[in-house]
């Protein structure tokens, strides 16, 4: 709806050299109802160096409601290295009806360094109606792997009566926390073998 500028440098409309000023309107995961000032580095809408401002409507699991304010640094509209806050609106386990503060360390948005604060709101093992806050490890190549630590506590009744309890617990532990008496503090049915 509004002008236009930019200077192409390949076969893809959407590749500028300058600042592309612009009011989208298509269908696109770039689509946005304020004004998107950016600079794109690749042939990709959401490739940016500099900030990349907008609210977006399309249908993408990368869809908010307010404003994302972000540079990107890979092919997809999530991978940022400065603060994303956004409220996403999107059927995807990232949903969230509060807004998520993080960064993001690759194409994932549940890849952070920083505290993810949400509530989720999809039907996932990890949605909560309240508050989740957490530092997210999600599977991804630049992410440490968790430490899992299960516990098995096993209620033994003499023959005449049922085995009525079985609990089975899992605790992911962050990388760096080491494996003590303290780490499993909390769980009440977990036991700390020699």
């Amino acid at each position: 709806m509004t002008t236009d500028t930019r200077e192409s440098t390949a076969d893809n409309p959407t590749t500028h050299r300058t600042n592309d000023t612009s009011v989208c309107l298509a269908g696109t995961p770039t689509s946005h109802r304020t004004i998107d000032t950016r600079e794109s580095t690749a042939g990709n809408p959401s490739s940016h160096r500099t900030t990349d401002t907008r609210e977006s409507t399309a249908d993408s699991p990368t869809t908010h409601r307010t404003n994302d304010t972000s540079v990107c640094v890979a092919g997809t509209p999530s991978s940022h290295m400065t603060t994303d806050t956004r409220e996403s609106i999107a059927d995807n386990p990232t949903a969230h009806r509060t807004n998520d503060t993080s960064v993001c360390l690759a194409g994932t948005p549940t890849s952070h360094r920083t505290t993810d604060t949400r509530e989720s709101i999809v039907d996932n093992p990890i949605a909560r109606m309240t508050t989740d806050t957490r530092e997210s490890i999600a599977d991804n190549p630049t992410t440490p792997e968790p430490m899992i630590l299960m516990s098995v506590s096993l209620v033994l009744l003499p023959p005449t009566e049922p085995l009525t309890l079985v609990r089975v617990l899992l605790k992911i532990l962050p990388p760096s926390e080491p494996l003590t008496r303290e780490s499993i503090a909390g769980i009440p049915t977990a036991h700390y073998n020699h």
